[in-house]
């Protein structure tokens, strides 16, 4: 009897020491996400404009206005075709946390398969290859690219 309690024992604080663990774990996955998703909300800045638009002219967006850093990029495109690919490499040290958005010409962020987080390569390469849709409007988008605590905004055409 004795022994059949021991075995319970023990077994009852494996478990329980067992998923101590694992919700200690998982919060602390969820506090680095929260943490992540909070740096890497892109910033919008509205520069004031020198005279006053007509009344017809739509409201402003609250996409970025682009911003020049020090980031090297390998490929960046200055145009893209509405329903083809596009790609672009950033070069980073490896480890580091690259990320980019993308914003259509009429101002929504693109949900798009290839964008968002990317890890570096062993050459330390960062790449984000998306297609963009062929009902996407022509015009100017805007591209943030967030490489560590480094943050950067282009512009670039969408052509049909």
């Amino acid at each position: 009897m004795l022994e059949k309690t021991s075995i319970w024992f023990r077994r009852f604080w494996g478990v329980f020491l067992g998923l101590a663990v694992v919700v200690g774990v998982l919060t602390n996955i969820s506090d680095l996400r929260d943490d992540f998703k909070q740096s890497s909300l892109p910033t919008t800045v509205s520069a004031p404009s020198p005279t006053a638009a007509p009344s017809n002219t739509p409201p402003p967006t609250s996409t970025p206005v682009p911003t020049i850093g020090p980031f090297q990029f390998l490929l960046l495109p200055k145009q893209a075709r509405a329903g083809e690919d596009c790609k672009i490499i950033l070069q980073a040290a490896p480890g580091s946390v690259c990320h980019l958005d993308y914003y259509t010409p009429d101002g929504n962020l693109s949900t798009a398969r290839g964008l968002g987080l990317a890890t570096p390569d062993s050459q330390g390469k960062c790449t984000w290859e998306w297609h963009i849709s062929a009902k996407t409007q022509t015009g100017t988008a805007k591209l943030v690219i967030l490489l560590n605590d480094l943050q950067e905004t282009h512009e670039f055409e969408i052509i049909p």
